[in-house]
């Protein structure tokens, strides 16, 4: 017997405005998030590698982001999904999170104005 596991955590910021789709099936709602590495290279010079993922989230998790925007960190749960879409005559490849959990944290700022 395996136990096999397709589970995925990222916290990041949001590189664009959430995008809402509704359909007979519900609500959908496409995050892009960028997730930072910082690392020291073989020079001793900090550097910086940015990783983009694409999310998505249906239901209910989509509509806690509703009143979220570009540069909001979030914190995200879920698992892989792999898809190929034909653009072009060429076959592209996907990787897109499905997540399970989505949430906004409030920033700072947002934070301060809050507690006074």
């Amino acid at each position: 017997m395996t136990n096999d596991a397709n589970r995925v955590e990222i916290k990041g910021r949001l590189g664009q405005n959430p995008k809402f789709y509704t359909n007979k099936s519900g609500s959908m709602v496409l995050l892009q998030v960028a997730t930072h590495l910082r690392y020291m290279d073989k020079a001793g010079q900090w550097q910086q590698k940015t990783t983009w993922h694409h999310v998505k989230a249906y239901g209910p998790i989509a509509q806690r982001v509703q009143q979220a925007s570009k540069g909001q960190e979030v914190s995200i749960k879920g698992r892989l999904e792999n898809s190929i879409a034909q653009r072009d005559g060429k076959k592209h490849s996907y990787t897109n999170i499905i997540a399970t959990s989505v949430e906004v944290i409030p920033s700072q700022k947002i934070q301060r104005q809050q507690s006074k």
